[in-house]
């Protein structure tokens, strides 16, 4: 689970080849488990209320506040581990949510959406980083980069800096290139 409350189930349990036969994970959602003050009841009572199968590979939210993820292989429970979580009163409870498209190794959009006329006029926004930099900013930062690839953003690859960072974009913002 992410900082944000998001999953992602992946087919790579570990190193326990006879055990990753045909597994499946589900999504368990849950509730109860709050007492009540005068008697006491209600502390070991959860009850399970939604069943989901989970999303393989993909970025998913629980919308519980409570769950398991359960993963079976040929019948037997080789994983199971609670979660908390925070629904989102504005979709539907108890079910996985899809959150982010698919995106290759460079953060680009595996298909592409047909791109709206735009203005005549240039908006131009210029973020460089290095190679380590772009990496760590596309892999925790994903949203930020499906929302760029929404407003049509363009990427560049293979700038070379020579020294410092701010002398460099001098030549680039001045399009004096060499």
């Amino acid at each position: 689970m992410d900082s944000e409350g998001y999953m992602y189930v992946h087919p790579h349990y570990g190193n326990y080849p006879k055990y990753l036969v045909d597994v499946k994970c589900k999504v368990i959602f849950l509730e109860g488990g709050l007492r009540n003050k005068r008697t006491k009841s209600g502390i070991n009572y959860l009850n399970e209320v939604a069943e989901v199968e989970a999303p393989v590979n993909e970025r998913f939210l629980a919308n519980g506040d409570a769950f398991y993820i359960r993963c079976f292989s040929n019948g037997t429970k080789i994983y199971e581990q609670a979660y908390p979580g925070i629904r989102d009163l504005d979709k539907q409870p108890n079910q996985v949510l899809i959150d982010l498209m698919s995106f290759d190794d460079f953060g680009i959009r595996r298909y592409a959406e047909p791109k709206k006329k735009s203005d005549l006029r240039y908006s131009i926004d210029i973020l460089c980083l290095e190679s380590t930099s772009r990496t760590m900013f596309m892999r925790h930062l994903p949203r930020t980069m499906e929302t760029m690839n929404k407003l049509g953003y363009e990427l560049f690859y293979g700038y070379n800096k020579v020294r410092g960072h701010v002398d460099d974009l001098e030549s680039l913002r001045a399009n004096k290139l060499c």
